[in-house]
């Protein structure tokens, strides 16, 4: 809650409006907004001076909300009431935490119906909401299936053109479809008009960079994502065809290490598909059976009889 309260206001301060918050934040503003009501509290902290209109009054908003927060910066907001008790800041149900779990449903079940029915009802309750779309998007990247999640992604730039994921989304889509130039185009868009990369960003455009021989690139973006998430599982395998290709076979020793130990069961299926001695084939089978996950918390694949599995995390994860 309050890292959106910052990155709002950040905006704010620059002359930007990122959109209206999603619904979680919109709802702790609302119950914020009940509480002071209620108890006349005082006004929110001054701001300075430069802040342009006609963001003042949203800013002034997010400031006193922030305020009311105190000291709290955690995962599970609290906030001192207007008459000076603490309480646990609980939003309404937001579409992004409904359609998270449609897709972990999924994940859980292999039953594509069931999640579909699940996001209809999503779509049916937020229309205007893009997050449902993005996950549903996801759904598709999972299954293989680039026309379909592309359709997603777009449908949800439709509803709000900032939205992160949906480039990279798009990226992904293209990336499954062997498009890595028009991958490329999709996440600079995104970075240029959503605010800066984010964390699959960077194992999205090292896949494409690495296909595009642009060697030295690719590395650079690949190495940054399994070092801000060494479960990225895409990534690894992305990694080790890179320092194959580059012939360095120590450092491609050293990558598949790294990805064995976080997905030891998918690389073992892979190496039995292909042959354990064959590990550039057995790579390329693991970017087929990964199909366009390149996730670190959710990592699917399937097998070649066509079963859904899902990557075990690793301690710590």
């Amino acid at each position: 809650m309050a890292a959106q309260l910052v990155i709002h206001l950040a905006s704010l301060q620059r002359g930007e409006f990122l959109g209206p918050p999603d619904v979680s934040l919109a709802g702790a503003l609302e119950v914020l907004r009940d509480d002071a009501a209620a108890f006349a509290a005082p006004p929110p902290p001054p701001l300075p001076e430069d802040l342009r209109p006609p963001h003042r009054r949203r800013a002034l908003a997010l400031e006193d909300a922030l305020s009311r927060l105190r000291g709290n910066r955690s995962a599970t907001p609290t906030y001192v009431r207007a008459d000076g008790s603490l309480a646990r800041l609980t939003p309404p149900r937001s579409p992004r935490a409904e359609a998270k779990q449609a897709l972990w449903r999924f994940v859980a079940s292999a039953d594509v119906d069931e999640a579909l029915a699940v996001f209809d009802d999503i779509h049916a309750r937020w229309p205007d909401t893009p997050e449902p779309y993005n996950y549903r998007g996801e759904l598709y990247l999972y299954l293989g299936d680039a026309a379909t999640a592309r359709a997603q992604f777009e449908r949800a730039l439709s509803r709000y053109r900032q939205s992160r994921w949906a480039y990279i989304g798009l990226a992904g889509a293209a990336v499954i479809e062997g498009d890595f130039e028009a991958a490329l185009r999709h996440l600079a868009d995104g970075v240029a008009l959503a605010g800066g990369p984010g964390p699959t960003t960077f194992v999205y455009r090292g896949e494409a960079l690495r296909r595009l021989g642009r060697a030295s690139e690719a590395r650079e973006d690949l190495t940054r994502s399994v070092e801000m998430n060494p479960g990225r599982v895409g990534a690894w395998v992305n990694l080790c065809l890179l320092e194959l290709d580059a012939g360095d076979v120590a450092a491609a020793d050293r990558a598949y290490a790294s990805l064995s130990r976080c997905a030891g069961v998918f690389v073992r299926e892979a190496e039995s598909s292909v042959g354990a001695g064959d590990r550039r084939a057995a790579l390329g089978e693991m970017l087929s059976m990964l199909r366009g996950n390149r996730g670190s918390s959710c990592v699917t694949y399937f097998t070649r009889a066509g079963v859904l599995r899902a990557v075990r995390p690793a301690p710590g994860r």
